[in-house]
């Protein structure tokens, strides 16, 4: 089917406001995913069919300046190889959970957001609890102008390969 040889979405400046639940489902060989300047204001529940059909080959997603409020804690349950997410200029006020892909990511843009805090939950695996938590692949992370004062120290022992934060 064309889903499974799609590897790429780019849709920016398109005005998409809503992104279905299904959106994702049934696009395996896909890789990279460029939905900036539109307008939804949330992200599907998982990328894939949660829990059911991974994305093996996605590895880069940019939602920047968009009007995403909000991010499920399951979005990146499929994903376990991303490698990059920029989710700059929206209006989430929490981190997106980037336990699923914690061994991938590394680097993660939140910039310009109206974040308050990073808890450690968002940093860890499924199953994981903060005593036996691996450290996070994360080498760039971006939180300026956003309403982050202060990062827990149990936090920034899971980014031992963090070059630059900001």
């Amino acid at each position: 089917s064309l889903n499974n040889k799609l590897e790429g979405i780019y849709a920016y400046g398109c005005a998409i406001s809503h992104l279905p639940a299904t959106f994702f489902i049934n696009m395996t060989g896909l890789k990279e995913v460029f939905l900036y300047s539109n307008q939804p204001k949330t992200l599907p529940v998982c990328l894939g069919s949660c829990g059911l059909e991974t994305q093996p080959s996605l590895t880069y997603l940019r939602f920047d300046s968009n009007q995403i409020e909000y991010i499920p804690y399951t979005f990146l349950m499929n994903s376990p190889v991303v490698t990059t997410i920029r989710l700059y200029y929206n209006k989430l006020k929490e981190i997106l959970n980037i336990g699923y892909c914690k061994q991938s990511l590394v680097y993660l843009n939140f910039k310009g957001n109206e974040i308050t805090s990073a808890p450690l939950q968002s940093f860890l695996a499924e199953n994981e609890n903060a005593s036996s938590a691996s450290p996070c692949a994360l080498t760039h992370l971006y939180l300026e102008n956003n309403k982050l004062s202060t990062i827990n120290d149990s936090v920034m022992e899971l980014l031992v390969n963090l070059d630059t934060l900001d």
